[in-house]
């Protein structure tokens, strides 16, 4: 009687278990049958597109070619989306046509470099020249070329296949983009001429990987934003730094430029690189750095080869790079005397910063740590992996000099401390798309 019982009991588990298994499959292929549904909503080229745009594969959108279609809407001067049709937009260089246009690139559109395309050593990805109030939007999307062809024959070596080429632009916002494996830079900001300049640029949320010569170029600029970006892997020709601030002639500027809340990594040379003319007519150059987080690198994480009274360097993680944290123009006798006599150029102040592990020392050259910076604390990484939504965030663990040391009592550098997220048997849902329950495995990471 007792065996019959325990076999009963064991049946009406077994069959408690079973029903829950089907109402948890019901759920299951609910939400499988949505995640298809969309995926071929979004491959029969069905995608909702907002009010205000014009979808540009309606242009006789071509698999193998999609130049035509995606420059023939560009054209038309409206508002565009580039709708995600499961397959890459092939294209040949696009010239953007049109000022006060907004270019929306929808999640998981892929804009490639046509392969074999791109023979002349300037053929940008996107170019624009003398336009105004344009934006190119894409969080989720990506903009590639074809690097590692253009460093062989038949192509002609060159520096200049950049991803986004601007000249003389105004207004011009780049958002949400990942931009790799371009034969230049990601992002060139410069113009055409000895006197010119772009204005008013903001760089915002991008990802900008394995780029030949740079991860941007600054060339003459006057106000522009770089927030929240990630530079990492440039390499294939000189500078093959994450950002390059560099004029071409005296008579061009860089002035009022803010750089924050940015990763800078494993680039080829140095993380920041301040070259070409320092005394310019049109004033001195002015950058603000902060909240930057400048790791790896394989040359210094900054470097000055001129004295830059107007770069400040406040609230930022430089560490473990192959050279100094940050390495300023030379002193000479010159400075010296100038410093004393209180009528030469002030050294560069480095301000509640952390330098960290730097294979030739903290600094060195015209520069001076200020207040709250300090060269004898680690910081302790949660994830050094890029695709990590963590990635640079900082471990609990790290010393609250650290956590607490920015000029407004927050963290320094780029990510803020980790928080806890849910423990096994605690239902997410991050990403619907792809039936995501996302947590990753704890490591800590010191430099």
């Amino acid at each position: 009687m007792y065996v019959t019982h325990a076999k009963h009991t064991r049946h009406k588990s077994l069959v408690a278990c079973i029903a829950c298994v089907i109402d948890t499959a019901k759920v299951c292929w609910f939400a499988i049958v949505l995640v298809v549904a969309m995926d071929l909503t979004a491959a029969s080229g069905l995608a909702t597109v907002p009010a205000g745009y014009i979808d540009a594969s309606t242009f006789d959108y071509n698999t193998t070619d999609a130049t035509a279609a995606l420059q023939a809407a560009i054209d038309t001067g409206s508002n565009v989306y580039v709708p995600n049709l499961g397959t890459d937009w092939n294209i040949t260089p696009i010239t953007l046509t049109h000022s006060n246009q907004e270019i929306r690139f929808e999640s998981g559109v892929v804009i490639a470099a046509k392969s074999g395309a791109f023979q002349n050593v300037d053929d940008a990805l996107f170019s624009a020249t003398n336009q105004s109030n344009i934006k190119l939007t894409g969080y989720g999307a990506t903009l590639k070329m074809q690097k590692s062809d253009y460093q062989q024959s038949p192509y002609t070596a060159g520096e200049w296949r950049h991803g986004i080429n601007l000249l003389d632009v105004s207004g011009f916002e780049i958002s949400g983009l990942t931009i790799r494996d371009t034969g230049g830079d990601a992002i060139y900001v410069g113009t055409q001429t000895q006197t010119g300049f772009s204005q008013d640029i903001t760089i915002r949320d991008v990802r900008l990987d394995n780029n030949h010569r740079q991860g941007i170029s600054i060339i003459s600029v006057e106000n522009m934003t770089i927030d929240n970006a990630t530079i990492l892997n440039t390499n294939g020709t000189a500078p093959e730094a994450g950002i390059d601030f560099e004029v071409n002639y005296q008579t061009q500027r860089i002035k009022n430029v803010q750089v924050s809340n940015t990763v800078i990594q494993a680039n080829n040379t140095w993380g920041i690189l301040f070259a070409g003319y320092a005394d310019l007519t049109a004033g001195p150059i002015s950058v603000a750095i902060d909240h930057v987080t400048i790791l790896g690198n394989h040359a210094d994480g900054i470097r000055m080869y001129e004295p830059l009274p107007q770069v400040t360097i406040t609230d930022s993680l430089i560490v473990g790079n192959d050279g100094y944290g940050v390495r300023g123009t030379p002193v000479t006798n010159e400075l010296i005397l100038g410093e004393i006599e209180g009528t030469g150029s002030p050294r560069n102040l480095i301000e509640f910063s952390a330098l960290w592990s730097n294979t030739d020392g903290a600094h060195t050259g015209w520069t001076k740590l200020g207040t709250g910076s300090m060269t004898n604390v680690e910081p302790i990484f949660y994830s050094l992996d890029p695709d990590s939504p963590y990635f640079l965030y900082l471990d609990p663990t790290t010393p609250t000099t650290i956590l607490h040391g920015a000029s407004d009592g927050n963290y320094i550098g780029a990510r803020p401390m980790f928080t806890a997220i849910p423990e096994p048997g605690s239902v997410g849902l991050l990403a619907v798309s792809a039936l995501w329950i996302l947590r990753p495995s704890r490591h800590r990471h010191r430099i």
